[in-house]
């Protein structure tokens, strides 16, 4: 579905060809025809672009570093660095100002979120301002190739949706320790902090402080300071309005 999203929205952008552009360090493409481009964007040697299954968006000053791998289609909004090495496969979006590396397949990543290192992040949707430390994998199929079963947020209930790949959803501000692994069907809310050797549960409260044998409430204005924190280093206000919505949040999920 993503993939057929990125065709229609590049009706809805002023971008030109890669054919029509020069860089120092000319990327490796095939169907170049089907490369869109930005202005003020960087791509580093050894750079890799597939587009002969769909298009590939580059968007305003974004950075492509050495030895990237993207296969279309596939959006890489302006802003966006796409880390050293990394091998970014069809239906991916990468959103504006995030850091993404390692292995990403048919993912989501909306505004300001990072996933700088290796690790496997598959059918998965990423919200703003997450963190996935190094090594950070998620499981977007069951051993025994069945469903994906997914918990209702409300009721804490299984239900299927008639999908066999699904990784997960993880809401705004949320962070995943360094190998953090996140089973098939994970649902994670808002700024929720996850750092296990294990598998945690597949459904993560909102305002959660995880550890490897206990989950806590993360303390309401402890979250708040770290928000502001890591919006102040990407010149982002964190306004009144922005601390009642999460406010709202937190008491709506709160942990009993």
């Amino acid at each position: 579905i993503n993939g057929q999203e990125i065709k229609n929205d590049l009706n809805l952008v002023s971008s030109i060809s890669i054919l029509n552009s020069h860089f120092d360090y000319q990327p490796i493409t095939k169907n170049p025809e089907n490369i869109f481009i930005g202005n003020n964007i960087t791509i580093e040697p050894g750079c890799i672009l597939m587009a002969d299954k769909g298009p590939i968006y580059i968007g305003d000053d974004a950075v492509i570093e050495a030895g990237s791998i993207i296969k279309g289609p596939a959006a890489i909004c302006n802003n966006a660095t796409v880390k050293m090495k990394a091998r970014i496969y069809d239906s991916t979006t990468v959103g504006p100002n995030c850091k993404v590396g390692g292995e990403v397949s048919n993912s989501i990543f909306h505004s300001y979120s990072n996933k700088g290192h290796d690790g496997y992040v598959g059918n998965s949707l990423i919200g703003q301002w997450c963190n996935l430390g190094a090594d950070t994998n998620t499981s977007n199929l069951k051993n025994n190739y069945s469903q994906v079963k997914l918990l209702d947020w409300s009721t804490k209930e299984p239900y299927e949706e008639g999908v066999q790949f699904f990784g997960t959803v993880m809401g705004d501000h949320s962070k995943a320790a360094i190998n953090t692994m996140l089973n098939t069907g994970t649902t994670c809310g808002v700024s929720s902090n996850i750092f296990s050797s294990g598998f945690p549960p597949k459904f993560i409260p909102s305002f959660a402080w995880m550890s490897e044998t206990n989950i806590e409430p993360y303390n309401f204005e402890k979250a708040i300071q770290t928000m502001r924190a890591v919006m102040k280093r990407r010149g982002v206000e964190l306004t009144d309005n922005y601390k009642k919505m999460m406010q709202f949040i937190a008491t709506s999920n709160k942990l009993s």
